[in-house]
């Protein structure tokens, strides 16, 4: 299905020079920042997102942030106020240990010893990790209906199919392997479909599959990809997945590192880079309210906001492992603003159209979907996401 373009108009420009004066007036020190460092606010009303977006890293463990809100009064005084930081899975194995063991044993190790150390670890932790099992069954009976029993066997096997997609993402940073894409052929279509006049797009995706995969596509095709995150906690993680990134040929665009934030996603767009963002997990200053698994469930609002302001298309993209070890990638159909909409009209038709291409996904793909936390807390979900003790991680 083709996305209509979008055309400037004078009023579309002058929306833009409010947009970037809202921009400034919403912009003060973070308070987790060094000196002169600028963080992004909170909503920069009424067209600019509040660019808190987290973990959309394809490298994969979870990002974490302070962040600013925005005086609503830009004329007085402009506060800090400090976001706590965010943890969402019950455990902490993301951390130098785990991650520099992944990367030397993916470099030197046979592939069938790591999958033994595979099936060690995660018989451990389905073990052990009663809590995380539980919310992951949780997650499969709210979401897919199944009975208690068919959601605890779908939370065991998640957990081996996720060992199995951090070998293939740590062998791919060793050099030792090469992933097939078989679905390669049919992405050139989709991919062309949303590369107009030279300029890029912004590829939004969920916490299902392996992303790393989507970073491979896109060079497949010669396109760039400029993940929009921010920096780990722990600085020898975050040495390794820059070392990772590095080697697919991928750009970073931190958050909270510059008052640019925005612009750099809209500069990046107009370079012809695919712009990648993470969007299923959302905080109380960037969220809209969508319908997932029938559900209501808070979405990042800040990718259809940049899309209105870049105007650009969004396309929904999902990189996932077959059991013989291949990948295969899913696209949803290109999704543009609707500049006759409200902002917060628009950013709900259109997340809610994101979210229903990646229902659709999970629904295909269950023990594909990584969510090591209860998703879901009294109907809504990353509600009790500051609660769970450790970091995220992805594969």
């Amino acid at each position: 299905m083709r996305s209509r373009s979008i055309r400037r108009s004078s009023d579309a420009r002058s929306r833009d020079l409010d947009t970037l004066t809202t921009q400034k007036q919403c912009l003060a020190p973070g308070p987790g920042a060094g000196k002169g460092t600028l963080e992004i606010g909170e909503s920069l009303r009424p067209a600019m997102p509040s660019l808190h977006t987290r973990n959309v890293d394809a490298t994969l463990p979870e990002e974490t942030r302070d962040g600013m809100v925005c005086d609503p009064n830009p004329v007085g005084a402009i506060e800090s106020m400090p976001r706590g930081r965010r943890k969402w899975v019950a455990h902490g194995l993301s951390n130098r240990v785990v991650y520099g063991g992944l990367h030397y044993g993916a470099r030197w190790l046979p592939l069938p010893v790591l999958h033994g150390i595979s099936l060690f670890g995660n018989s451990l932790a389905v073990t052990f990790m009663r809590e995380t099992l539980e919310g992951i069954r949780e997650n499969f009976h709210l979401a897919l209906g199944v009975p208690e029993r068919e959601a605890r066997r779908l939370a065991r096997r998640l957990f081996f199919e996720y060992g199995k997609s951090v070998i293939d993402v740590w062998r791919l940073r060793s050099e030792a392997f090469v992933p097939r894409i078989t679905s390669f052929d049919a992405d050139a279509t989709v991919l062309a479909e949303v590369r107009k006049n030279g300029r890029g797009f912004l590829l939004v995706t969920g916490h299902v599959g392996n992303w790393e995969m989507g970073a491979v596509t896109l060079r497949g095709h010669a396109l760039t990809p400029a993940v929009v995150g921010q920096p780990e906690l722990d600085p020898d993680v975050e040495a390794m997945r820059l070392s990772l990134r590095k080697r697919l040929g991928v750009e970073s665009i931190d958050i909270g590192s510059s008052m640019a934030t925005a612009l750099r996603v809209r500069t990046a767009v107009e370079a012809g880079r695919a712009v990648a963002l993470l969007v299923d997990r959302a905080y109380p200053e960037d969220q809209v309210v969508v319908s997932y698994f029938g559900r209501p469930t808070p979405f990042l609002r800040s990718p259809a906001l940049l899309a209105r302001f870049c105007r650009c298309e969004i396309l929904p993209g999902f990189f996932l492992r077959s059991p013989d070890g291949s990948y295969f990638n899913v696209w949803g159909a290109p999704i543009g603003a609707d500049e006759t909409l409200s902002p917060e009209a628009d950013a709900r038709r259109i997340m809610s159209r994101v979210a229903s291409d990646l229902e659709g996904v999970v629904r295909a793909h269950p023990t594909q979907w990584f969510n090591f936390y209860r998703f879901w807390k009294d109907g809504s979900a990353s509600g009790d996401a500051a609660e769970a003790d450790g970091r995220a991680h992805a594969p």
